[in-house]
């Protein structure tokens, strides 16, 4: 299996210091030229990202998934973070896995001071900033979180994952919004409940959520409520 949980945590850990390390002492290009390590994607991560945003990038990623692991591990969960998707602009965030029972990929992501919005005719997203107005949101983050479905059907041996899991076993979408960003209010038919949890819904290629950051784990909460028990195996 590619490195999860605890060990990939420390991973992201020592990469963030050693990252926040090399920008005090020689800048933002001093730091994509010494990445040597790639436990966990990581050189990707720097690729994909300009250098001076890695180490807020890391440190969102670091936070949600010890509050995830918190939370879920007693209840088996794996979260692979920082994992490489082939023919994206950007790494997928996190990719939590309740072994045959509930898949969810996570996108976390910050446009700063700025609250964003559905396009529902043109099934896209955009920011609106109060002083520069409206703007679309590309690369869409609903694009990618639906691209990845077929990234787990062709990675799914990587996690000792059979077809069946792979093919039946739910898969959630989320973006994440990182504070000071915000979701604009929606009308009431995008709002969908989860359990107990309302939350936006938007249909582009597939549906994927949106949701505050403080929440993220109220949110897998109620997806797992909806899912309680893993599919049978296979006999």
């Amino acid at each position: 299996l590619p490195l999860h949980n605890h060990a990939a945590l420390e991973q992201l850990k020592q990469e963030r210091d050693r990252l926040s390390l090399e920008a005090a002492a020689a800048g933002a290009a001093g730091i994509a030229t010494s990445l040597t390590v790639n436990p966990i994607g990581l050189l990707f991560f720097a690729l994909a990202y300009p250098p001076t945003i890695q180490v807020e990038k890391l440190t969102r990623i670091i936070i949600v998934m010890e509050e995830l692991l918190a939370e879920f591990e007693p209840m088996g969960i794996q979260i692979y973070p920082a994992m490489e998707a082939e023919g994206e602009n950007n790494a997928i965030d996190l990719f939590l896995r309740f072994p045959r029972q509930l898949h969810i990929f996570i996108s976390i992501r910050s446009k700063g001071d700025a609250k964003v919005s559905f396009h529902e005719d043109k099934k896209s997203l955009y920011v609106r900033r109060e002083k520069k107005g409206k703007k679309d949101w590309n690369p869409c983050p609903l694009t990618e979180l639906n691209s990845y479905t077929t990234w787990l059907n062709r990675q799914r041996l990587r996690f000792n994952m059979s077809s069946k899991e792979a093919r039946n076993v739910p898969l959630t979408k989320l973006l994440v919004l990182w504070e000071p960003t915000k979701l604009e209010d929606h009308p009431q038919h995008l709002y969908l409940n989860i359990g107990t949890v309302e939350v936006v819904g938007f249909r582009h290629r597939g549906l994927a959520f949106v949701y505050q950051r403080e929440d993220v784990t109220k949110f897998v909460a109620a997806c797992l409520s909806k899912y309680p028990e893993p599919i049978p195996q296979k006999q």
